[in-house]
């Protein structure tokens, strides 16, 4: 047992001296120097890294301002259709300002207003210019054939409240409010009715006229009713919807000429309403006559940037 116990004994001493031979080389490693960098004649491929103590210089805010389009499936349609009236808008407004569909095939009112604060802070808030609204198809469909519809009530009750997060969240955004538009028949998909669609019609104006008053000038409407009729013919009992016909792809969403009335229709009242947000009166971003700019070949940056972005 003795000589076992001085074995182990033994072993544990030779252990402990190997341990620390280790942590002496170790440590003797960590404080020699580094081996000395060695460079070849191309300097460039072995550049130290940068340390100037120069700032960054102020480059200008070139954030594009946004026009929102927010609604159902027509607003959806209208930047996925070859001639929806959200596609051709984001043309005319091309290199000046930016133009997003936010539209949601089936939403009513309701859903929209619960989607509304965080689709307005998907963009710097301060750039939301302009907001175009049209909603209410959806809340009009008859009541118990589908969770879309709301009352003519909570229509206007959300439509206030969508109307609200706008006016808090963008500040200074203007607002659009469209009309739910009519539809080509006396009933739709067999739960869009002629009949419902303007009632809602009205409940969408009588909306307008209460947030007029504490919006003033900020909020316009554009009546697709007056712009796909005229005249207020549709009033007429033995008015035939199948008239509008030419309007509709499938008696309810917008086909070519009618992407096209919409379109103009909302370019109608940014020219008349707001003239500070017609693409008319706003200039490209970057210039756009390449033929007039310094060639690469020059290396005048400041000559080039003058030609870009203005400036002497």
């Amino acid at each position: 047992m003795t000589r076992f116990l001085l074995g182990r004994h033994s072993n544990l001493v030779k252990l402990s001296s190997l341990l620390f031979l280790t942590l002496l080389l170790v440590y003797t490693f960590l404080q020699s120097p580094g081996p000395t960098k060695q460079f070849s004649s191309h300097k460039d491929s072995y550049a130290e890294p940068h340390t100037s103590s120069q700032t960054t210089p102020h480059v200008e805010d070139w954030g594009y301002d946004q026009i929102l389009l927010l609604g159902d499936s027509l607003t959806e349609f209208g930047s996925l259709d070859a001639t929806g009236w959200a596609l051709n808008l984001s043309r005319r407004y091309s290199r000046k300002m930016t133009v997003s569909a936010r539209g949601f095939s089936g939403y009513n009112s309701y859903w929209l207003n619960l989607a509304t604060p965080r689709l307005l802070n998907e963009f710097p808030t301060n750039r939301t210019k302009l907001v175009v609204l049209m909603i209410g198809t959806n809340d009009s469909v008859l009541k118990g054939r589908s969770p879309q519809h709301v009352s003519i009530d909570r229509y206007q009750h959300y439509l206030n409240e969508i109307s609200k997060n706008i006016r808090q969240i963008t500040r200074n955004a203007r607002i659009l409010m469209v009309t739910p538009p009519p539809i080509s028949s006396p009933v739709v998909f067999d739960y869009y009715t002629f009949e419902s669609m303007k009632q809602y019609r009205v409940a969408c104006l009588n909306a307008f006229e209460r947030i007029y008053e504490i919006e003033g000038d900020r909020v316009a409407v554009l009546d697709m009713w007056e712009l796909f009729g005229g005249n207020q013919t549709y009033l007429d009992p033995n008015y035939d919807p199948k008239s509008l016909d030419t309007y509709f792809s499938d008696g309810l969403h917008f086909k070519g000429k009618g992407h096209e009335l919409m379109y103009k229709g909302v370019l109608s009242v940014i020219e008349t309403k707001w003239p500070e947000l017609n693409a008319d009166n706003m200039s490209v971003r970057l210039a756009s006559n390449f033929l007039n700019a310094p060639a690469e070949e020059l290396g005048d940056d400041e000559a080039a940037s003058r030609w870009m972005f203005g400036g002497k």
